[in-house]
């Protein structure tokens, strides 16, 4: 019995985390595919500002990391009142394969906010949730070239695409809560992954005769 038991934890064990974490990975969409696009329309911009993975590599990462782990997330904030929201931008991100919604709003009252919508491009659907954004979200639209209602010099060419490398505008001192936050909701994201791992194997070793 116990030879069987152990046999089953080293055998049963490792599949477990292995299956975990592969479902980990396979749920990840492929964001940086070489394919990618990202247009945004709203606001002030007097036309859709639209960078690809290709050409402007720098802009489109910077801007996909506001939104990228938003995707599959349960809402982390309470629908806000409309005079509250300030302007509201339009972003879709093209992978090539599928397009994914979300509505901006880098100047919210309390902080910046993001709205996943049910209806998707595609007529695809997702489940309706509103996010308390990066605190680095004006500050990166701004520097990839995507002006904001009163911004003095109206960013890069009213929202033509910032192509020169350096960002219009400093940094966001505040950024690294943001990056903060993401890390310690990460972080839960593999407890809970290696609790459900060793609950299996539980499972397993309990099941013994």
């Amino acid at each position: 019995m116990g030879r069987r038991m152990t046999r089953r934890f080293w055998t049963g064990g490792p599949l477990a985390i292995l299956t975990t974490l592969l479902l980990m990975t396979v749920a990840a969409p492929a964001w940086a595919d070489s394919q990618g696009r990202l247009t945004v329309t709203g606001g002030d911009l007097t036309e859709p500002w639209s960078v690809t993975a290709a050409e402007q590599p720098e802009q489109y990462e910077r801007l996909l990391a506001e939104v990228q782990w938003l995707l599959d997330r349960r809402g982390d904030a309470a629908k806000p009142a409309p005079e509250q929201l300030g302007p509201q931008f339009t972003l879709v991100v093209d992978t090539g394969d599928t397009q994914y919604q979300f509505e901006l709003y880098p100047l919210s009252e309390g902080g910046p906010r993001v709205f996943r919508p049910k209806e998707q491009p595609g007529e695809r659907t997702a489940r309706e949730a509103w996010f308390f954004a990066r605190l680095s979200l004006p500050e990166t639209m701004r520097s990839v070239g995507i002006a904001l209602p009163g911004d003095p010099d109206g960013g890069a060419g009213g929202g033509a695409p910032n192509t020169s490398g350096t960002p219009t505008t400093t940094p966001d001192p505040l950024a690294f809560l943001s990056e903060w936050r993401e890390g310690v909701l990460l972080s839960a994201g593999v407890a809970t992954a290696i609790l459900a791992a060793l609950a299996s194997v539980a499972y397993l070793v309990r099941r013994d005769p």
